[in-house]
């Protein structure tokens, strides 16, 4: 016996609806009451029916099952109805719907998109057929009813309509009004002031248009808006795409591509940056290939190049396009490059400077660079007036190297640091080279700005490159791209800033008197650094020197090489030796001032003397600057000890001279000429000592007493001062006798020496 069923097994539907029942279970089947041997059946009862399913698979065993459908009633007596006719007069009516059932709502729906929820809705100008649902609100079932809202035309309804948009090859759009009304007028108005009265107008401008119609028999107006839209450009757009790259190598298939076209949309294409084609949407112009693609074979230029598209759309409009394509890079950034300074040595010696780089290579390829090169043009960072030497290197220092040092390097002649032809770095390997460079700054003390230019090729023969990046990493950025990171290695000396002075003398007697000498000296500004030092002011006091009661007039002031005198010193007043604006020296240089002075020496016999030194030393590029100051060191080697420091005790001595020791031998001259010329005027009377007294007689040959002094100083100009027949006046040309006695503090002259002392002394004019 079978086990049949029935789905579903409880069901309810509305009067009027279907129902569909299904059976399973047995092979055959027979329903009741309406006798179908289907598996199914759809019915449409009005009342609650009972349903009977026997099923059987064929044999004399059938089974039963049964089910019963509940039907729900429909909202019973449902009635619609109108309050009039829509006129001019009254615009408006009210719908009515009813039903005799309980618990029921009501839903309209009408001309335009109208509906309300309302059982008794009002109408403003709508008119036309109404359909109202009514539902039980209980079982969800619902019935209809419909009426028509009548009007007797008398309201205008219009509809306004445009013949299209505005395009490039149409420039004006039609627009009618179309209403129900038999005896219209028509107010048109829109953009750019537009007004019109006909029922058909033409306009140029887009925007939305605004159209009033009156019934002119009954005053009623009736309004519609209409848009009118604007196509007047060409919506494609272009693009283009640049080369790939494989393996170094570009594959010139660079691409341009349309994108947002239409099916008829159309274009033409020329090298440049202007369109010269003669192409229109008609003749000549291509169809724009369904994806887009209009090339893909571009090659990779040297340098950018323009293309220019013209765009065509079916509504008539044209554009145009410059595409720029720019060279694609496909040489691998697998070779990079650093240069650090391992260090700066400061030669005080000869004012030069020992700089050490290392520069560093490194392949971050998957294989091997060959031919490697290391440009490193010196000259280029030390010009002129820098002097350089490569002093040491270059060398490869890293481990298992495949680099190999050109022992020629000089930097000037040949920049490479490395042999080429049997230089290779392996995969991912760093390698560096270091060597020396002395430099002569020769005034220039930078910055100095260094790369070096690393090539190499790969194994597919293509060449790389990269400029170095100051330090030991050549991609410290870390974006696998050495070549963005080219910053120079910079270095600047710090100048070596010593002055040194010294100072020579020595005395030579003016006709062996022993208290008048000539004094040399010589003074020498040493300039021991390797710059240019400026503004030099020698200081000397000579008060300090000579002192009294010996007395001095300079003489000369002569000065060598970029050193100028200053013709107003005088050692007393003005104590500057130099013109200092204009006084500078070299560096390693030597210049110096020579001074003659002539001295009265009288009883000093130890004259004690220094200088001293002060000039300005100033970065022409950096504008720091510097004083440097010394005193005068006796001789002629500012820095004896070679320390490098000129101002300490032992290299600041000062210069002496030293006079031999008067011997009081009284002279006296056998003449003198008394003409006021400047010369011997006087008869002086020399090395008598201090506190001896002389008296002094003078005789004619007649033996007339003619001149007569009781304490003598030097001041006989061979005028007479004893009266007589002669008077007071100059003597006469001739030989006169005199006789001299020594009195007071004589204790410094011998026996001898003291006697009176008797003589002749000729007078000449």
């Amino acid at each position: 016996m079978p086990t049949v069923a029935i789905s579903p097994l409880n069901l309810t539907v509305c009067a009027g609806s279907s129902a569909t029942l299904t059976a399973t279970g047995a092979a055959n089947y027979t329903w009741l009451p309406s006798g179908s041997n289907n598996t199914f059946i759809v019915d449409n009862p009005t009342v609650t029916t009972t349903y009977t399913l026997i099923g059987d698979n064929g044999g004399n065993c059938p089974n039963t099952q049964t089910v019963d459908i509940m039907v729900n009633p429909l909202p019973a007596n449902v009635t619609v109805a109108c309050s009039g006719t829509i006129t001019c007069a009254t615009p408006t009516v009210q719908l009515f719907a009813g039903s005799t059932s309980s618990n029921v709502g009501y839903n309209w729906n009408g001309p335009n998109s109208y509906t309300s929820s309302i059982q008794n809705p009002t109408l403003n100008v709508q008119w036309g057929d109404f359909t109202v649902t009514v539902t039980d609100t209980i079982t969800g079932c619902s019935t209809t009813a419909t009426i028509n809202v009548p009007t007797d035309g008398s309201i205008p309804s219009v509809t306004a309509t445009s013949s299209g948009s505005i395009t490039c090859a149409v420039n004006t759009v039609t627009l009618i009004a179309v209403n129900t009304t038999t005896n219209p007028g028509y107010t048109w108005t829109g953009p750019a002031s537009f007004t019109a009265n006909a029922q058909t107008v033409t306009v140029t401008s887009p925007g939305t248009y605004t159209v009033i119609v009156e019934d002119l028999s009954s005053n009623c107006k009736d309004t519609a808006i209409v848009s009118v839209g604007i196509h007047t450009r060409v919506e494609i757009t272009a693009s283009i795409s640049a080369a790939t790259c494989s393996n170094g190598i570009s594959l010139n298939n660079g691409q341009i591509t349309l994108s947002n076209f239409g099916g008829f949309d159309k274009y033409d294409l020329n090298a440049g940056s202007s369109y010269t084609g003669t192409a229109t949407f008609s003749l000549g112009a291509a169809n724009i290939p369904t994806n887009g693609i209009v090339t893909s074979n571009l090659a990779n230029p040297t340098n950018t190049l323009a293309y220019t598209i013209r765009l065509f759309d079916n509504q008539g409009c044209i554009k145009d396009t410059t595409l720029i394509l720019n060279p694609v890079d496909c040489v691998p950034k697998v070779l990079g490059i650093a240069k650090s300074i391992v260090s700066v040595i400061t030669n005080t010696a000869d004012g030069t400077y020992d700089v050490t780089y290392n520069v560093t290579l490194k392949n971050t390829d998957t294989a091997p660079l060959n031919n490697v090169s290391l440009t490193e043009n010196l000259a280029n960072t030390f010009p002129f007036p820098t002097a350089f030497t490569v002093s040491a290197g270059p060398t490869v220092v890293s481990l298992n190297s495949s680099l190999l040092a050109n022992t020629g390097f000089d930097g000037l002649t040949q920049t490479n640091l490395i042999v080429s032809a049997q230089s290779t770095i392996v995969p991912n390997k760093t390698d560096s080279v270091r060597f020396t460079v002395k430099v002569a700054p020769n005034g220039n003390f930078g910055p100095f700005k260094n790369v070096v230019i690393g090539s190499a090729k790969t194994v597919f023969s293509v060449t790389v490159a990269d400029t170095s990046q100051t330090g030991s990493k050549p991609d410290p950025d870390l974006d696998n791209n050495p070549n963005n990171n080219n910053n120079p290695t910079v270095v600047s000396f710090t100048p070596v800033r010593l002055l040194g002075l010294t100072k020579r003398g020595y005395a030579v007697s003016v006709n062996n008197d022993p208290r008048h000498y000539k004094f040399y000296y010589t003074i020498s500004v040493h300039n021991l650094g390797n710059d240019t030092i400026r503004n030099i002011s020698i200081t000397e006091d000579l008060t300090k020197a000579v002192k009294s009661p010996a007395s001095y007039t300079v003489l000369t002031k002569q000065a060598t090489g970029a050193l100028a005198a200053n013709v107003n010193f005088d050692g007393k007043t003005i104590t500057e030796l130099l013109n200092v604006p204009v006084s500078k020296l070299r560096p390693n240089a030597t210049d110096s001032i020579q001074l003659v002075l002539n001295v009265f020496t009288d009883t000093v016999r130890v004259f004690v003397n220094t200088a001293s030194v002060q000039a300005t030393w100033k970065n022409i590029k950096t504008g720091v600057a510097d004083t440097l100051r010394d005193i005068s060191n006796n001789g002629i080697n500012p820095d004896k000890d070679g320390n490098y420091i000129t101002n300490e005790y032992y290299d600041n001595m000062p210069t002496v001279i030293v006079l031999d020791a008067l011997v009081y031998e009284p002279m006296v001259p056998n003449g003198f000429s008394p003409n006021g010329d400047g010369n011997h005027d006087l008869w002086v009377l020399y090395n008598i000592p201090f506190g001896c007294n002389v008296k002094v007689e003078i005789y004619n040959r007649w033996g007339n007493k003619v001149y007569t002094n009781n304490a003598y100083a030097n001041d006989w100009d061979g005028t007479s001062n004893v009266s007589g027949t002669l008077g007071k006046n100059k003597l006469p040309q001739g030989t006169y006798y005199y006789i001299l006695n020594y009195e007071g503090d004589c204790s410094e002259l011998t026996p001898d020496q003291n006697k009176p002392k008797t003589g002749f002394v000729e007078l000449r004019y």
